[in-house]
């Protein structure tokens, strides 16, 4: 590793957890990695890191409903004069970080972190139900080699209602965030 200046990192999950990445960046700081321009490749929960001395930076994720991979302009002129500077985006989030350490986060409007937490709620959805039946089918299939319907019976009596508790749980807010 002598020599390198750049790094890559598994980014933190997960995604919508903004408090946890921003920590982890702020850690990988104090170790003398700085999140670069690239920051995070495309979709992969990946991070480019630039060897650099040590240092105690703040970082703030900010969520967008916005293609573009850079805020506008007169937005980045606000936060630079508010102490924060762009990074790189990070999923549906923006990456700023700053050298003022008790300087205060940077905060996302509450119409994006409703549309960001309904996108995340219906992914959700949709990934526990392809886990669900993944997880019926190797049962199932486990069931035929280990000659045992009570695998079976037991996954369908646990994963069901569970599924279902997880999908009203967010159905429920999803409807509360409408109203």
């Amino acid at each position: 590793m002598k020599g390198r200046t750049t790094m890559i990192r598994p980014a933190p999950w997960p995604l919508y957890d903004t408090e946890k990445v921003a920590r982890w960046l702020e850690k990988m700081a104090r170790q003398g990695f700085v999140l670069t321009e690239h920051g995070f490749p495309g979709t992969l929960p990946l991070a480019i890191f630039q060897k650099t001395n040590r240092q105690n930076l703040r970082y703030c994720l900010v969520g967008t409903v916005s293609n573009a991979y850079a805020p506008e302009q007169e937005t980045i002129a606000w936060n630079e004069a508010r102490g924060w500077t762009y990074v790189a985006r990070y999923g549906d989030y923006y990456v700023y970080r700053s050298e003022e350490l008790l300087i205060e986060d940077l905060e996302t409007a509450p119409a994006v972190l409703d549309t960001l937490m309904s996108r995340w709620g219906i992914a959700g959805c949709i990934i526990g139900l392809i886990l669900f039946l993944m997880l019926t089918a190797t049962v199932s299939s486990l069931r035929d080699f280990l000659q045992c319907d009570a695998l079976l019976a037991f996954a369908m009596m646990v994963g069901v209602p569970v599924y279902a508790w997880f999908a009203a749980r967010y159905l429920k807010g999803w409807r509360e965030s409408q109203e």
